[in-house]
């Protein structure tokens, strides 16, 4: 590996075997993120929290698409294969009793 420094403006990073291209391509994503982040005045805690607040917001808008769906995987491997995903409880215990009645 040779680093040369050009006017004292860029990195020239050259590597003569490039066998391992994801150690390589996390040295890219490190350098975007420092050139990115070089003149950010947050603070780690005020991006923490950040974070925190949209991955709060995201599982609050998406659980219903989990949380129901593996209800319906449960109840499909339970024999119930017509069960309709849908994010209504209610809906999907209905399902399950018209289901029962069908097979009997």
């Amino acid at each position: 590996m040779e680093i040369e420094i050009i006017d004292n403006k860029k990195i020239l990073i050259s590597f003569e075997d490039a066998n391992d291209t994801f150690g390589i391509q996390r040295l890219i994503d490190y350098a975007k993120y420092l050139q990115a982040t070089a003149g950010s005045q947050a603070k780690q805690e005020d991006i923490d929290a950040l974070a925190n607040e949209i991955n709060a917001g995201w599982w609050n808008n998406n659980k219903h698409r989990f949380i129901y769906k593996r209800l319906a995987r449960s109840l499909s491997l339970k024999g119930y294969n017509n069960v309709l995903l849908t994010n209504d409880l209610f809906n999907i215990r209905k399902q399950k009793e018209i289901i029962k009645h069908e097979n009997n």
